[in-house]
């Protein structure tokens, strides 16, 4: 405001001081100087009855009438003024210029002043003209950024949206890829265990096949233990059949206590030898029957693990069936 008020005073003074003289300038070098369009430095002239002074049809301008010139460019182009504020700031700023304009005695002009007013209203209407075409031109210049402006923000619309189906798609690949590392771990678990139970049950086969040949050792023993018993039964049958006889023969003869004796006393062995082969047959049946238990429980064990290892390759393999199909449309 500083600036603005300084200049408008140094354009005050240099229209009240003038020097005798003084060249004026035309419209053309106003023009460029200030540049500006022609038409509107006539509408200036129009709405600005003491902007530059008349000499014959044309228009010359002094350096206050410059000055004035060029302090109308900055309200209207620079300070966006209406025309009403920008008269009363001339009206206050160049209180001389308009008295100057009007005691300052102008060539005689033209008789036909119809024909100076028609020219003067052919100019208003080519600067209204001017300005028409460019507010149209501003009109469109504005549709077309509104368009630009509008499909821009479809785009920013659109990317936005497409970023949000990028960040679903992420956090889906993230999840399967956290879901693959869980199954990965899962199977190693189940890999692991699956050998330990392979291992587990080749050493469960190899304590039944060793089973199987105590089992059949023991079997062996037993039916070895059988023919003794039957052997050791013959025997005391035939035993007893002697002892009889000879017991009934010692009765006759009166004097056969001693060999009768003898007789009880290899009676009583004959009894003695087959309950221990009966003792050692029913250990033998007992040690077959707990062999055979034995040899059960182990298949039952085996069959157990190798139940719950199907089982867990069972699951294994319907996770990893899934996740398959999770991360096909996800890859997609």
């Amino acid at each position: 405001m500083s600036s603005s008020k300084a200049k408008s005073h140094s354009a005050t003074n240099n229209s009240r001081e003038k020097r005798p003289g003084e060249a004026f300038a035309r419209a053309g070098d106003v023009c460029q100087k200030l540049d500006i369009q022609p038409y509107v430095l006539k509408f200036w002239e129009g709405e600005f009855s003491q902007l530059g002074k008349r000499v014959g049809s044309k228009r010359r301008y002094d350096s206050g009438a410059l000055a004035m010139a060029e302090e109308i460019r900055r309200l209207l182009q620079e300070e966006k003024r209406t025309l009403g504020d920008v008269r009363g700031i001339l009206a206050s700023r160049f209180p001389d210029q308009g008295e100057a304009s009007a005691d300052t005695p102008s060539p005689p002009e033209p008789a036909a002043d119809s024909d100076e007013d028609l020219a003067g209203l052919k100019q208003k209407i080519a600067v209204l003209a001017g300005e028409n075409r460019d507010l149209r031109r501003a009109a469109a210049e504005s549709n077309r950024h509104s368009l630009a402006l509008s499909e821009a923000r479809n785009e920013v619309v659109e990317l936005q949206r497409e970023v949000e189906r990028q960040r679903r798609r992420a956090e889906r690949l993230q999840e399967a890829e956290t879901r693959t590392r869980e199954l990965e771990a899962e199977a190693r678990r189940l890999r692991k265990e699956c050998a330990e139970a392979k291992k587990a049950l080749a050493q469960l086969r190899e304590e039944a096949a060793r089973a199987k040949e105590t089992a059949k050792t023991l079997e062996q023993r037993a039916e070895h233990a059988r023919t003794e018993a039957e052997q050791a039964r013959l025997e005391v049958e035939v035993l007893k059949g002697e002892v009889a006889g000879l017991a009934g023969e010692c009765e006759r003869l009166s004097g056969g206590e001693e060999t009768m004796l003898e007789l009880r006393e290899r009676l009583a062995l004959a009894e003695n030898s087959e309950s221990a082969l009966r003792d050692e047959y029913e250990r033998a049946a007992a040690d077959l029957r707990a062999v055979q238990k034995r040899e059960r429980d182990l298949r039952s064990a085996i069959a157990k693990d190798v139940a719950e290892a199907v089982e867990s390759i069972n699951a294994l393999t319907a996770e990893s069936e899934a996740l398959l199909l999770l991360l096909g449309p996800v890859s997609r």
